[in-house]
């Protein structure tokens, strides 16, 4: 593993992958651990028997909160679009197990 990152990312989550990806838009480097096989936190499917769920926020929208606004009306929610999958490394290097 190469030493001299800028931040360390602990978990790649929804939170994890989206702090880890602004601040590598800002010219970080980053590391982002994750001590499960695959990416995505909460937001992978999970099987139990013959079911297969998916755990994430799907979409949110016609809902505001107060502390959103600077004094006005909070913005609009943006539309929803189709699902996109952002791929941050090709590298993959195993940690072990839990």
């Amino acid at each position: 593993m190469t030493d001299g990152y800028d931040a360390i990312t602990i978990g790649s989550g929804l939170g994890g992958l989206t702090a880890a990806a602004l601040y590598a838009r800002a010219g970080h480097r980053v590391l982002v651990l994750e001590r499960n096989d695959d990416f995505g936190g909460a937001a992978t499917t999970y099987r139990h028997g013959a079911l297969t769920i998916e755990g994430s926020l799907h979409q949110t929208s016609g809902f505001s909160f107060p502390e959103c606004s600077a004094g006005g009306s909070a913005p609009e929610p943006a539309p929803a679009g189709p699902s996109r999958a952002i791929v941050a490394s090709t590298r993959r290097e195993g940690l072990g197990s839990r």
